[in-house]
């Protein structure tokens, strides 16, 4: 795997891992800071709670406009349905996770086909691998492990078969996080120091050497990169809001505001953390939408103003 061609547009595609603009925005800034005669250009396209299905559907209003030659596929934790390890009974629990592997394996191909179609270069990227054996003090889903394992063994398959590019992150992480801690508690999502190890395996599967730490805070505190990152990451909360709450990707944007208003209007605020984050999201929602087109923009405008 080399370093991306000069003028490359780039689309990340993925879950709540990559749609945070953590991992990402490490990348983002190793290009614009030490390869910035390549020119690349870079777009996050990833959604929180996001699955290969959703990428599919997203795929035409949200990913195809920016005109990629390469996308990052980064998905399977969502798809893997790994609730399902909590179901006592065997039956039911064995055909949920069959049935989502197949739709994971489905879906895939046809996000393959899709890209091919478009010209688009894939970058297979391995799911992390959900942190069985780091001890957090919350409940594990059990085998969790061994599932997302066998979903990142699918993907190493289709490199192979198809000869595409991979990182294996979840490779990488498991050989990590039982010495070093790279997650939150939940197991799924790491924290700030596991995004730099993952951009770390990306950008060393690119024979690049990789910066030392630094905290993504750090980072952002520079304006032109900082500015990039608080622009996609709003973008991409509007989306994974539209993904969870408005369920109709073709919706007019009239019909979908006034869905989101009435949900807001019809709500009773329990007060709950759950609550509180829905409404917050939903408000969110409101405001940001109708400005989506002015922040794309404006994203595009940065990547310019990096390489000028």
């Amino acid at each position: 795997m080399t370093v991306f061609p000069k003028n490359a547009r780039v689309v990340f595609l993925g879950d709540s891992i990559t749609a945070c603009c953590n991992w990402a925005t490490r990348v983002v800034d190793y290009y614009t800071k030490n390869l910035p005669e390549l020119s690349v250009k870079f777009k996050n396209s990833a959604v929180a709670g996001g699955t290969l299905s959703t990428m599919l559907a997203y795929f035409e209003p949200d990913t195809l406009p920016f005109k990629p030659t390469h996308a990052t596929i980064f998905l399977g934790v969502n798809d893997s349905r790994n609730s399902a390890l909590d179901n006592p009974d065997e039956t039911a629990r064995d055909n949920a996770l069959a049935q989502a592997f197949a739709r994971y394996k489905a879906n895939y191909e046809t996000l393959l086909a899709l890209l091919k179609e478009h010209g688009i270069t894939p970058i297979l990227i391995t799911p992390a691998p959900y942190a069985e054996y780091f001890e957090t003090g919350q409940p594990v889903h059990p085998h969790g492990h061994e599932l997302i394992r066998r979903y990142a063994e699918h993907v190493r398959y289709l490199a192979r078969r198809d000869k595409l590019e991979l990182v294996d992150f979840h490779a990488r992480m498991a050989e990590l996080y039982l010495d070093e801690a790279l997650y939150n508690p939940d197991r799924i999502h790491p924290n700030d120091f596991g995004h730099y190890r993952m951009a770390e395996c990306f950008l060393n599967a690119q024979g690049l050497e990789a910066p030392e730490y630094r905290t993504l805070d750090e980072i952002l505190e520079e304006p032109v990169i900082g500015e990039w990152k608080q622009l996609t990451h709003l973008i991409r909360r509007v989306w994974g809001t539209e993904l969870m709450l408005v369920r109709d990707y073709e919706m007019p944007l009239e019909e979908k505001l006034k869905k989101m208003q009435d949900y807001i209007d019809d709500r009773g605020w329990s007060g709950s953390p759950v609550a509180i984050t829905l409404e917050a999201l939903s408000k969110e929602y409101l405001i940001y939408k109708p400005k989506e087109a002015e922040m794309t923009a404006r994203i595009s405008e940065i990547m310019e103003e990096i390489y000028k």
